[in-house]
């Protein structure tokens, strides 16, 4: 059975049904799932500001921001009731987000993701391996932006990638 979203949720029909993240993406030519990205990143990560009040909004602030991104998410639903009150109780005591069993699966399914996207803009072999072909063409991505040519998806990279910068 398929559920309507809630208008909250809804994307506006205006603009073809793209979203500015969406677009964003496909004008970067990505092809790896691009259009299904951009909604992701749309509905659980927005921009800041472009999602006022939402559910995901502190979500999409530690997000762009470089933070804890994920916890932020279970805080605010994401993977159900139990979760959200596991990680509340995690919070309360001061430990470290990582003891909820989802955070390090998820982190590292992000990590693949956003490594696989890295190779798509580059232009390089897409197979979510970060190797020295991978590593080389983003330190010539790097300085031609005039950031740190680290190599590495570190946030200043990231940053520069999403158009956050």
């Amino acid at each position: 059975m398929h559920r309507r979203r809630p208008a909250s949720v809804r994307r506006p029909a205006s603009n073809g049904g793209r979203s500015p993240v969406t677009r964003d993406i496909a004008a970067s030519g990505i092809r790896f799932h691009g259009a299904f990205l951009g909604a992701w990143c749309e509905q659980f990560v927005p921009r800041p500001g472009t999602r006022p009040g939402g559910l995901y909004e502190a979500t999409g602030q530690a997000f762009w921001a470089g933070g804890d991104w994920f916890t932020e998410m279970i805080l605010a639903g994401y993977k159900g009731r139990p979760s959200k009150s596991k990680m509340r109780a995690i919070r309360a005591r001061g430990a470290a987000s990582t003891e909820h069993p989802s955070v390090a699966a998820h982190r590292s399914m992000a990590r693949d993701i956003l490594t696989r996207w890295a190779q798509t803009l580059l232009g390089v072999g897409v197979d979510g391996d970060f190797g020295t072909k991978s590593a080389n063409a983003l330190r010539a991505w790097q300085i031609a932006r005039g950031i740190p040519a680290t190599g590495t998806l570190d946030a200043a990279t990231v940053a520069t990638l999403t158009g956050a910068a």
